[in-house]
């Protein structure tokens, strides 16, 4: 995996995460895990089925046990940006309004032992010289608080209709929020 801070210049993490890891010690998937190439897309989810061994590939059964399993993420969740306790900035590339409604693939953390969304998200429009397009800005967007594969964002109940066709950049303020990307579109 990598990630760029600009999109020109291109890093690769100190610490790559496995998508798919090896489960803890004893269990099933321990050993090894090997992806199956296909994967099933059913709704709002893509699964993922693998095998595993609860020891290294050398061990033979009945030393090392084998199974199929099955992992689960949500569709266009496979790489995202976070912003923590403290908050974040992220600015878009340059992008043309392409459609009304602005719609965005978003998940807010969950506070520990509860059932409430403890993140926020807001969005605002930013020309070419960094500043903000007035009547869109972060005072004037209606916060997201959800978990969400289109998220509409307005500002004050606004859409993007007098924007449409306009060239401007995108800059998302997140707080205990992952985005993981956003649209376009004529509708919700």
């Amino acid at each position: 995996m990598t990630g760029s801070a600009d999109g020109l210049n291109w890093h690769r993490p100190r610490q790559a995460t496995p998508f798919l890891a090896p489960g803890p010690e004893g269990a099933w998937d321990a050993g090894h895990v090997w992806a199956i190439r296909n994967v099933v897309v059913y709704g709002e989810w893509i699964y993922l089925y693998y095998s595993g061994s609860s020891r290294p590939w050398r061990y033979r059964y009945p030393d090392n046990m084998r199974a199929i399993g099955m992992a689960r993420i949500r569709r266009d969740r496979f790489a995202g940006y976070y912003g923590g306790v403290d908050g974040a900035h992220l600015l878009s590339r340059e992008v043309i309004v392409a459609g009304p409604r602005l719609l965005v693939n978003c998940s807010a953390q969950m506070r520990n032992f509860s059932r409430v969304w403890d993140g926020s998200l807001h969005t605002e429009l930013v020309e070419r010289t960094g500043r903000a397009i007035e009547g869109y800005t972060y005072a004037e967007c209606d916060a997201s608080h959800v978990d969400d594969l289109a998220v509409p964002i307005t500002w004050q109940g606004r859409d993007l209709s007098a924007l449409v066709g306009r060239r401007l950049y995108l800059r998302f303020f997140l707080r205990n929020m992952y985005l993981f990307g956003f649209r376009f579109a004529e509708s919700v």
